[in-house]
């Protein structure tokens, strides 16, 4: 559901700017922070003069005084007057004062800074001074229309949880639920505040194959992520209310909520950022924001710096768990985004909207669209086609948690943000459950577009961390303790590859995903390692008996134990390097 104040969007009334400057900010889409999507379908933005400009943004109302629409051809002179400017959601508001303090070498100054403390029940207010010699000021009168947000102690639905109420709720479902949920903390946040996970899961199993149900099999693993920024709050209602659809729906007998616990492990975080929460932040109580904390794949730097505790602790929990799939959940627009958020520093002028693809990019293209097409404001979207976008494509950013996920510990994230204001009234949320119940689920059944695995050794023994390619897609996974992967692909025909360092041959195999394939059955492939590179000789080896399988042996590796290359069995001239398959030694 996306709110407005008006049909035209949010008004915003800006001081201390010239007609002139104030469009060349809004349209500029070259510049180091574009407010304009490139794929918009709107045309413009909706201008107006304020007949009277009161010394100080909040001296006055705007809304009587407003005479015409600046955009209307009329030629005005080039004076710095007040104007009010409609934008289309919060993400466009956040830009504009950026790109007001890029060109005007100011700094904003959020009047409410100041005030700011844990039990705080009314939002910050919504004045905002941009300061500099000409005085610039910013107001978002849209704020001035909404009803004050309560953070209720009530743990019931349809409210906002505070930190206390969002315990205590997560609680009560647990204990409600024993033998269908858990509840832990994976860790704390700057201010001592629990990161809780609330985890649902099935004692009953489909689509496991026979053969790794003796090695220790374990579910698919997806998860969803709220509340990263504090003050974007829908994400973290919304996980309140799935979780006690799914609990109630599973033990009615509902089949489609049956097939997602029997076949996956659900995992909830309804707040990575609590503290944020209860300031009314979208930064931690550091002043840091989580969404530019994690490593990044183009950023060497990023790699050894020192992290926020509530980064840390999801990059700790990342490193323990295989997450499969995953949404992380934001506001201040209406889209779902997908990898890169962030580019190649070899790419010219990187700061501006550059596509980013990942070599999974038909992929996420695929799941985005799912989300999206089941929301009807997303799907409708009048500034992203069809409602999805390309991160980078969007605004470039380094250190997401998305590309983290993706690139680090191959879960495959995308960002989906939910309001166009980031914190809206409460008597919204119940619209906002509905506008997104569908897409909940059917992204959650995005999980059935997955082919699976199991390797072993030739004693039957899990081989956990070998790893698996997909031919002419450069992005390597790995198994996990029981020697299992799923590797999520758009249907079609491929040719997987597997290899460990430890056992120095590698094996092909040809695998269909169909495009009608059905949610917890996903094909399988099973691969067999020879416990010794000097076993895969023998022309007895039964690996050799399937025209569809090969082994790749390295000619490093055959020196080393002095064996002779057979060669209508082995690809010769491979490196050691490659069997390990950019594996990260």
């Amino acid at each position: 559901m996306q709110i407005s104040s008006s049909p035209s969007g949010l008004p915003v009334m800006i001081q201390g700017l010239d007609l002139t400057t104030l469009k060349s900010l809004l349209y500029d889409s070259s510049s180091k922070f574009p407010i304009k999507p490139l794929n918009a379908r709107y045309s413009q933005f909706r201008i107006e003069k304020v007949a009277s400009s009161p010394q100080h943004a909040d001296d006055a109302s705007p809304k009587k005084e407003i005479i015409h629409n600046c955009d209307d051809g009329i030629n005005e002179p080039d004076q710095q007057q007040s104007f009010v400017v409609y934008l289309h959601n919060e993400k466009q508001v956040d830009t504009l004062v950026r790109k007001i303090e890029a060109n005007h070498h100011v700094r904003s100054v959020d009047s409410s800074s100041s005030s700011r403390r844990s039990d705080r029940t009314q939002p910050p207010s919504p004045q905002l001074q941009v300061t500099s010699k000409q005085q610039i000021y910013l107001k978002r009168l849209y704020k001035e229309e909404q009803t004050p947000v309560l953070k209720r102690k009530s743990n019931s639905l349809l409210t906002y949880h505070n930190y206390d109420a969002l315990t205590a709720k997560l609680t009560d479902l647990h204990q409600q639920y024993k033998n269908m949920t858990s509840l832990f903390s994976i860790g704390k946040s700057v201010e001592q505040r629990d990161l809780w996970v609330f985890k649902l899961f099935s004692n009953t199993t489909i689509g496991t194959p026979d053969q790794a149900a003796k090695l220790g099999y374990q579910k698919p693993k997806f998860k969803y992520i709220a509340n990263m920024h504090g003050d974007e709050t829908v994400g973290r209602e919304l996980l309140l209310y799935l979780a006690e659809y799914l609990l109630a729906m599973y033990q009615q007998g509902d089949d489609r909520t049956r097939k997602l616990l029997d076949f996956m492990d659900i995992y909830l975080m309804p707040s990575m950022n609590p503290d944020g929460f209860e300031n009314d932040d979208r930064y931690n109580a550091n002043g840091i924001d989580l969404n530019r904390d994690f490593p990044d794949q183009f950023v060497a730097s990023s790699l050894s710096k020192t992290y926020q505790p509530e980064t840390k602790s999801v990059m700790d929990w990342l490193s323990k768990e295989k997450f499969v799939l995953s949404v992380n959940f934001h506001g201040g627009a209406v889209v779902a985004s997908y990898p890169y958020d962030s580019v190649s520093p070899t790419v010219s002028n990187a700061e501006s909207a550059y596509y980013s693809a990942s070599p999974d990019d038909e992929f996420f293209k695929m799941v985005a669209k799912a989300y999206a097409n089941a929301n009807p404001d997303m799907k409708n979207s009048q500034e992203f086609t069809g409602g999805i976008t390309n991160g980078a494509y969007w605004y470039v950013l380094f250190g997401g948690m998305q590309d983290y996920n993706y690139w680090s510990n191959n879960c495959f994230e995308i960002t989906v943000e939910l309001s166009d204001i980031k914190h809206p009234p409460e008597s919204q949320l119940d619209s906002f459950w509905n506008a997104n119940k569908e897409s909940l689920l059917v992204y959650m059944e995005q999980m059935k577009y997955m082919v699976m695995g199991v390797v072993t050794d030739s004693k039957g023994s899990p081989v956990p961390n070998a790893i698996v390619k997909v031919e002419g897609n450069s992005k390597t996974i790995t198994t996990d303790s029981s020697g299992v992967f799923f590797r999520l692909l758009t249907p079609g025909n491929y040719t997987l590859t597997v290899s460990h360092p430890a056992y120095g041959v590698s094996m092909n195999k040809s695998i269909e995903l169909p495009s009608d394939t059905h949610f917890g059955n996903p094909p399988t492939a099973y691969f067999s390692l020879p416990s010794s590179a000097s076993n895969s000789l023998r022309p007895s080896n039964p690996f050799f008996l399937n025209s569809k399988e090969s082994i790749i042996v390295s000619s490093t590796t055959c020196n080393l134990i002095g064996c002779k290359l057979v060669e209508q069995h082995l690809v010769v001239n491979y490196g050691i390097s490659d069997l390990y398959g950019g594996y990260g030694l």
